[in-house]
């Protein structure tokens, strides 16, 4: 980054270009840890649209990312919710929310059938490459979590199976 800017000062380059490859850094800043994404919307299981600054609160988020027809994301699903159980019994500061990518309503309902209980949060964002990109989003299954300052956590980021709960542990002291 450093060398493409020297490179850049040191060409006399058209100002057009000059915004391209800023827009371009800028871009590639997008669902970085420390980057904070915008206040989204997305469909919860009754069909309302409810804001992430409204469910997120004050706290911490941790969402699991899933889409339908996954054995992974649904074998990581069953243990995020044992974890989700366990922490909110006693912190009010953490939310769960398995976040389902599915690309068609048919998929999402699938999503949304597979759940162990109705206790568990599932929330629809859809198929929208550019909100994937603000939240990272780069595979399924994958933990996404939201510190208290609504930026993406440095700290916790481990699937449920390989270390999510430790993370969260040591985060939360």
């Amino acid at each position: 980054n450093q060398l493409s800017s020297a490179a850049l000062d040191a060409f006399d380059l058209p100002a057009f270009i000059r915004e391209d490859f800023h827009a371009l850094q800028s871009q590639r800043q997008l669902g970085k840890p420390g980057t904070q994404p915008s206040d989204l919307r997305w469909t919860t299981p009754s069909g309302d649209l409810e804001s992430l600054g409204d469910f997120r609160g004050e706290g911490w988020l941790v969402a699991l990312v899933v889409q339908a027809n996954s054995p992974s994301a649904a074998a990581e699903r069953q243990v995020f919710n044992r974890i989700a159980e366990r922490f909110e019994d006693r912190r009010r500061d953490v939310k769960f929310v398995v976040l389902s990518i599915d690309g068609k309503e048919q998929l999402w309902q699938s999503t949304l059938r597979a759940r162990a209980s109705r206790k568990e949060r599932t929330r629809w964002l859809g198929a929208v490459p550019e909100r994937w990109d603000e939240w990272g989003i780069a595979s399924v299954p994958m933990v996404v979590a939201l510190d208290p300052a609504g930026r993406i956590s440095r700290q916790v980021h481990s699937l449920p199976s390989q270390g999510l709960l430790p993370e969260l542990g040591a985060a939360l002291r």
